[in-house]
């Protein structure tokens, strides 16, 4: 059986490496965006009426992802506190049913904003030089 090989004919020649492209979100970035366009959907549902558990499921599929997404792979503390959060949000979730649980809906696409502020960080200002006064802001 023939096995294919990869051999570079100029010693110092690597192959090209591949990047995605800047635009294409991360996949945390990602689940925290996409639960909360299925919260959204889920509150407009309510205002019209109709069932929302459909979209809280799709919202509870991406919550239930963001530990392994948004931990680093060596703190188990971050990772365990960020499974709590969302088990949380997940039971909260499955509690709503209909116009009675708008106030638990927003609670929980608040804590997704707040997830996503504290996932977005904001490039800090370059600090002063040594013995030049700081900026006040």
């Amino acid at each position: 059986m023939p096995v294919a090989t990869l051999s570079f004919t100029d010693a110092g020649r690597r192959p090209p490496e591949v990047r995605p492209p800047e635009a294409v979100p991360s996949l945390s970035l990602a689940l925290v965006e996409g639960a909360r366009e299925c919260l959204e959907l889920a509150r407009q549902c309510i205002r019209r009426g109709s069932d929302p558990r459909r979209q809280l499921r799709w919202a509870m599929v991406r919550i239930k992802k963001l530990p392994e997404a948004l931990a680093p792979p060596e703190d188990a503390e971050i990772l365990a506190c960020l499974t709590d959060l969302t088990e949380y949000m997940c039971r909260e979730l499955r509690s709503i049913r209909d116009a009675t649980g708008v106030a638990t809906l927003e609670r929980m696409y608040d804590l997704l904003c707040e997830i996503r502020r504290a996932w977005v960080v904001q490039p800090l200002a370059a600090p002063a030089p040594r013995g030049a006064p700081a900026r006040q802001g």
